[in-house]
């Protein structure tokens, strides 16, 4: 009769054990499974990043051609003053249509 209560005892502690490590291999699998979920998700922004940055940088070189193209847009008096050169007007010429503009705009 021992024997078979220690039977019965050693096969419910079996059940147990075997139940506690199915739910441990499933829980391991489950976050295996969110890593790789991720992994992938940052796979695909990362790639998405690199194209953004390969965009922005021929943006960038194209920009600098246009600006290296006109030297006139580097001149510290247009920086300062914020005007758009007119290109193969002669200063003076630059400086009257600025004052005549000024002047329309104190008539309004």
């Amino acid at each position: 009769m021992n024997l078979i209560c220690d039977d019965e005892a050693y096969y419910e502690r079996r059940r147990k054990n075997n139940d506690a490590a199915k739910r441990s291999r499933d829980a391991r699998r489950q976050k295996e499974e969110a890593v790789a979920a991720r992994a992938a998700f940052l796979e695909q922004e990362n790639i998405q990043l690199r194209s953004q940055v390969v965009l922005l940088k021929n943006e960038t070189a194209k920009l600098q051609l246009m600006l290296f193209s006109k030297p006139e847009l580097l001149d510290p008096k247009t920086l300062s003053t914020g005007q758009t050169p007119q290109p193969n007007i002669p200063e003076q010429q630059q400086r009257q249509q600025k004052h005549e503009s000024t002047a329309r705009k104190s008539e309004l």
